[in-house]
């Protein structure tokens, strides 16, 4: 990349991609809870950062 725009937008898109938390039970966005854990809104799941992979942990 030439323009040092397009390499910050692109790295702007890298971190939020990063931070976000795609719940595994039914593939919609969840939201942080904490550092490791997670919630989806979606189909209520509770989610845990476990070795770098977002499991499911409890089903509502």
């Amino acid at each position: 990349l030439d323009d040092p725009a397009e390499v910050m937008q692109m790295l702007l898109r890298q971190a939020s991609q990063r931070a976000m938390v795609v719940c595994p039970t039914c593939g919609h966005s969840a939201s942080r809870t904490g550092a490791d854990d997670a919630t989806c809104s979606e189909c209520m799941s509770v989610i845990h950062l476990s070795d770098g992979i977002w499991q499911v942990i409890q089903l509502q």
